[in-house]
């Protein structure tokens, strides 16, 4: 019950940071209960599925469902990120589980790098 309110929390947190609410500062702490729950649960399933609940929130708080495509595309484009959100905690939650340090496991995960707005492997 307190995992799913952490990611139910995490999603409200950062769908308020974004532009129409206007908190940018809560960004800064909207991702501490998901890295937590991350580093306390055994397996991928759970990371994967509160992270995918928390991006749910996320895109469809922000209006991210809203977007001038087509009906399927606007429906399948938030599910596809919130999936995608899903998978990065799962992997997260890897590195945790084969005994790196959590902020470690951050870095690797959430920080791609990027020149001149192009991925750089």
């Amino acid at each position: 019950m307190r995992t799913g309110l952490a990611a139910i929390t995490s999603g409200v947190l950062l769908t308020l940071s974004l532009p129409p609410f206007g908190c940018a500062s809560l960004i800064w702490v909207a991702l501490v209960p998901l890295l937590i729950i991350t580093k306390r649960t055994h397996g991928i399933i759970r990371p994967f599925s509160y992270g995918t609940t928390a991006a749910v929130i996320l895109f469809v708080g922000a209006g991210y469902g809203l977007l001038p495509y087509d009906p399927p595309l606007a429906i399948l484009y938030p599910i596809a990120l919130s999936l995608l959100v899903g998978t990065v905690f799962a992997v997260q939650a890897i590195f945790v589980q084969r005994g790196l340090p959590w902020w470690l496991g951050v870095l690797i995960v959430w920080s791609p790098r990027y020149k001149d707005g192009r991925f750089v492997r």
